[in-house]
């Protein structure tokens, strides 16, 4: 399959940092930690891509709170709407503001007025209609694991984006983001037919790794216990030499933060330590190991 994204396509994503972060985002990659967290837009996409809910129903809360309104910065920006949904619809939260900025969106364009009325389906799990831009709802249901079999759809679409490269070279960046991001998906799952399967592995990796977190946190939980023990025990036998004992609690109290910082990253080295016994680091070596 001759490959329809040239360099050139991902040299104009990176070279912006909005872009960038949205193209990570619907790759599923790590998300740069040191990037501007007080951005609102930075804040959707992190509480949204490391599958944090408290998180993003805290940040949806206080920004629902303003009144959408045509002067709204954000109001048009498809990159913001489209991460705010995969939220909504992820977490199942409730859709009566994200609707009053829908009717605010509209507009006579076609292709704008499509992406709307797209947007609107997604929140609705309208999937199928056929009024939609089935390359978002691809994305979109890729993003919240929903399995979509090999269709006409997606056949079409392919044939759709390889017989027309001016699909690709557009202005919108939003579009051509998400036009980008499907042809992998596509080349993927031509590749690999069984989508289904792939959506219930990623279920299980999921599960796997949450069950790690806890383990983790147990063995963690045991040693700081054990250390606890360990040092009342010893100054319990050793009363009678006072000044040792003065001189423990003394170093204790000089290191106490260093000493919560080395326990911290004790907890992170146990875990990568219980994945890397489990194998978990041969699998998915690319890099992409969660903290």
């Amino acid at each position: 399959m001759v490959s329809l994204i040239h360099p050139e396509h991902i040299k104009q994503i990176e070279s912006n940092w909005k872009t960038k972060l949205f193209n990570d985002f619907i790759n599923e990659k790590p998300i740069d930690s040191e990037i501007n967290s007080e951005d609102n837009f930075v804040r959707i996409i992190k509480a949204t891509a490391k599958d944090a809910k408290i998180e993003f129903e805290k940040f949806y809360s206080e920004f629902a709170e303003r009144k959408p309104s045509e002067e709204s910065p954000w109001l048009h920006d498809n990159f913001f709407i489209f991460t705010v949904i995969v939220g909504i619809v992820k977490y199942n939260i409730e859709k009566e503001w994200i609707e009053k900025v829908f009717e605010l969106r509209e507009s006579r364009n076609r292709e704008i007025a499509q992406i709307n009325l797209t947007f609107k389906n997604l929140v609705n799990k309208n999937y199928s209609s056929k009024d939609n831009l089935f390359e978002i709802v691809f994305v979109f249901q890729e993003l919240i694991n929903i399995p979509i079999s090999p269709s006409d759809e997606i056949n079409d679409l392919y044939n759709k984006l390889s017989s027309d490269f001016s699909l690709l070279n557009i202005r919108d960046d939003f579009l051509k983001i998400i036009r980008l991001r499907v042809i992998d998906l596509i080349v993927l799952q031509k590749e690999l037919p069984n989508t289904v399967e792939i959506a219930a592995l990623k279920d299980f990796k999921n599960t796997f790794l949450k069950r790690i977190d806890f383990i983790s946190k147990v063995i963690y939980a045991a040693l700081v216990i054990g250390l606890v023990i360990g040092i009342y025990v010893y100054q319990s036998k050793n009363e009678t030499n006072q000044d040792l004992v003065n001189t423990i609690n003394t170093i204790s109290g000089l290191l106490g933060v260093g000493l919560l910082m080395l326990i911290k990253r004790l907890s992170k080295l146990v875990r990568r330590l219980i994945l890397v016994i489990l194998g978990y680091n041969k699998i998915f070596n690319n890099g992409n190991t969660p903290r």
